[in-house]
């Protein structure tokens, strides 16, 4: 069985792990301590009609700033990619309700 603890050695794979990471963390950061964001993306999940907003609220930046985390470091790496599917789901959502 494959190690969920470790990643592979292929050098493309991991910038884009990297990339990915460093995208993760730093929307997670500025949901949370940039009061523009954070005003920007409580209007988004009520324009969005997104349910338990309050939760929603604390929950998508903290997993994204956890994840981002575990992206950058390379540990559980194929985990945090299987989470982060959920939240780019509702992401996709987000931004089709609130452009339209």
């Amino acid at each position: 069985m494959t190690d969920l603890r470790e990643t592979k050695e292929n050098k493309f794979i991991g910038v884009i792990r990297i990339i990915l990471g460093i995208i993760f963390f730093m929307t997670g950061v500025l949901k949370l301590f940039i009061s523009m964001f954070t005003e920007a993306w409580m209007g988004q999940l009520v324009y969005a009609g997104i349910p338990l907003i309050t939760f929603n609220f604390w929950f998508v930046p903290i997993m994204e700033t956890v994840l981002g985390v575990l992206l950058l470091k390379g540990s559980y790496s194929r985990v945090a990619s299987v989470l982060i599917i959920p939240i780019m789901l509702v992401a996709i959502y987000v931004h089709f309700a609130v452009d339209n």
